[in-house]
């Protein structure tokens, strides 16, 4: 019994896939990778990352001392790298995970905001270098492209809700009704997404 990131860790991409298709009931197509070290490197290169920290943060944690602004503030590289990394023992659960969602869509508007420059024949090949894929490097382009055009403003990140549990020393999150709840959630938001009638 372990978490399902460990598929991931042991196994890779591809394998950790799989488990989450058979966990959703979904097909999953395509994936793609960024490891933090390149995620930090992207927003480098987009002029840094624009997200909303609503109380300033002053912690010691085991990597040393966290100092973040409060407010709308962009945040370059490193201190990307510790807005998605710190541990606050005063988290309720899921922040964590939601300064994680949070960063992946301020990525996204970035490239929107810089579209012409990101996507330009000078920058897109290093941008892409810091992508690991299992499409072409034009389907990443178009991908990319695509998820740049999101209104990141309207999106409500969903998390899987469960009970936490500790097993074999280990806290891990059971989700509720066997994750049918989770089915059913991702079910009811690619059938929106695929409607004509959808906003």
């Amino acid at each position: 019994v372990d978490r399902i990131d460990a598929v991931y860790t042991e196994k890779g991409i591809h394998a950790y896939r799989t488990e989450i298709e058979g966990l959703t009931g979904i097909s999953i197509p395509f994936s793609i990778e960024v490891s933090l070290d390149n995620f930090s490197r992207l927003a480098d290169l987009l002029s840094g990352l624009s997200v909303f920290i609503p109380s300033p943060v002053d912690i010691q944690d085991e990597q040393g001392r966290v100092l973040l602004p409060s407010g709308a503030v962009t945040l370059d590289g490193d201190k990307l790298r510790t807005y998605v990394t710190y541990i606050d023992p005063l988290d309720q659960e899921g922040e964590a995970s939601s300064r994680r969602q949070k960063a992946l869509l301020a990525f996204f508007r970035a490239l929107n905001d810089n579209f012409q420059y990101a996507f330009s024949d000078s920058l897109f090949p290093t941008i892409e270098k810091s992508i690991r894929a299992n499409i072409s490097s034009v389907g990443i382009r178009m991908v990319l492209e695509e998820l740049s055009q999101t209104d990141a403003e309207r999106l409500v990140p969903q998390r899987v809700t469960g009970s936490l549990r500790e097993v074999d020393g280990k806290l891990l999150l059971f989700p509720f009704y066997d994750g049918q709840l989770l089915k059913d959630i991702i079910r009811q938001t690619l059938a929106g997404l695929t409607s004509e009638n959808a906003a």
